[in-house]
């Protein structure tokens, strides 16, 4: 087994053990933190997150440095999904007035491959929006499916 010690892609430890060495704790060496170009804070973290990925002689290694296994982080609680009126409005204003301005352009939505780029540079894909709306039909107001329905998308009867 390799121990990493002559391997020229493992200076990390090297690196570590230098900055150790210099008077740095564990906890100073965050992302961000560097020696000879190299950003020994974020491989720390990736190490520690990575853990089951680190064979036996490199965990070995870390531990005699005193760095341990990352703590498990708990996810946060899924948002429940949003209905109503408001879900959503601004995100499907803006979906609405980019499929407006593609039909504009183009003369009817070709597909679900429609891209139409907005004013402040972001592309939508319109070709996929509607399908979407289609998707979520138990969740647009009336207003909006009258929108949709104005732009030739059928979702549901207004």
């Amino acid at each position: 087994m390799r121990d990493g010690r002559n391997d020229p892609k493992d200076v990390f430890h090297t690196y570590l053990v230098q900055l150790l060495a210099g008077g740095a704790r564990l906890d100073d060496i965050v992302p961000g933190v560097t020696l000879h170009g190299e950003d020994v804070g974020r491989r720390l973290a990736t190490r520690q997150r990575d853990w089951s990925r680190l064979n036996e002689e490199q965990q070995r290694r870390l531990c005699e440095l005193g760095v341990e296994k990352a703590p498990r982080t708990r996810k946060a609680p899924a948002k429940p999904a949003a209905s109503g009126p408001c879900a959503g409005g601004e995100a499907f204003q803006k979906g609405r007035e980019a499929l407006q301005q593609y039909i504009a352009r183009e003369g009817t939505l070709q597909g679900p491959a429609g891209v139409q780029e907005m004013s402040d540079g972001d592309m939508r894909r319109v070709g996929v929006w509607p399908a979407n709306q289609k998707q979520r039909r138990d969740r647009p107001d009336q207003a909006q499916l009258a929108a949709l329905a104005g732009l030739g998308v059928r979702c549901a009867a207004v």
